[in-house]
Parts: C-alpha cells; structure tokens; sequence
C-alpha cells in the first residue's frame, strides 16, 4: 500500500495543483462524510471475515488511499481507516496502526508533489519551498509526531467500537465543516 500510495499521491498533489481551493474543500467534505457513512455500518471488530489476502487489494487500496491524500493534502487516515476497514476486512486497531504507516509513505509522495507543483509560484508566503511552508510545517508537525504515541496508547485503551463512533462523529464534523454546511 505504501510504495503505491506514495506514487498516487504525488499525481494527487499534481492534479491538486490546478483546482481551485473551493472545488478541494467540496470534494474533501464529501468523501470524508461518504467515508464515515460507510464507517459507520462497518464492525469496529471483525470477527467474520478474513482479512483479505489479495494482493490486488492492497495495491488499489493504496493508489485510492494515495490519490486522495495527495489530492486533499490529507495524510491518509480520513481514507484509509475506512478502506482498510471496509475492503481489506482490518479491525480497527489494525487499520488504525497500519494508516500511521501507510501515512509515511502518502506524505511523502504528497508533499514532493506539492514541492514540484508549487516551485517558483508567485506571492507564496515567506520560508515556503513549492507549496510548503516550512514554518507552518514545523509548528504543525512537531506536536503532531509527540503526541502520536500517546494517542496510540489511548486508542489501545478504548473500546474499539467507540472508538469507530468517535471517528465518524469527527469525519461527519469535519466534512460538513469543509463543505461551508457547519
């Protein structure tokens, strides 16, 4: 899923590159409310089914979750928790592990996409390199990377049913959010 994901998100970033801010937020809103309607019905435990085994799979899992992620400038989480969950048959805590993995590999394609993209773009903010801004980058990425872990603990703790409740509500948040509704 990573080697994929990181190749879609920089073609993502590409077509990112050449819609307008309104046309990202729309289609961010709306996959994230698809994504957590689907969540929703799904088992945070699944005892039934197998996780999928095909190869395949995880290769589209990757270009969906990669494509996305660099198309909305997402990491990966809001579309790969529910693709893992839905389609490779993961449990919760499993899907949420391996999206913080899958995530390296999104960012990192993503962000060269937007380094590639952006490069010599007039009126970019001062300490940006493409459309990164390395200022924001550091204020953003250096609490995130130190609370990770123990947000990692606390989802171990939790009941990984409510902790699929939990997600959706935030997902239905933030898409109504970015579709200009909340």
């Amino acid at each position: 899923m990573g080697v994929f994901g990181s190749a879609a998100s920089f073609g993502g970033a590409a077509v990112a590159s050449y819609l307008p801010a309104s046309v990202l937020s729309t289609i961010f809103g709306v996959v994230v409310i698809l994504g957590a309607l689907r969540t929703y019905t799904t088992p945070a435990v699944s005892e039934k089914k197998e996780i999928s085994s095909n190869k395949l799979s995880y290769v589209l899992a990757g270009i969906l979750i990669g494509f996305f992620s660099g198309l909305l400038g997402i990491g990966g989480g809001v579309i790969g928790i529910p693709i893992m969950l839905i389609f490779l048959h993961f449990d919760m805590l499993k899907a949420i592990g391996t999206s913080a993995a899958v995530i390296i590999f999104t960012s990192l394609g993503g962000s060269l996409g937007y380094i590639v993209n952006g490069w010599g773009q007039p009126e970019l903010p001062p300490y940006s390199v493409g459309y990164i801004n390395l200022l924001n980058w550091v204020l953003l990425a250096v609490p995130g990377f130190l609370a990770a872990r123990k947000g990692a603990e606390i989802a171990h703790m939790v009941n990984p049913e409510y902790l699929k409740h939990l997600f959706v509500l935030l997902m239905f948040y933030v898409g109504l959010k970015m579709i200009g509704i909340i």
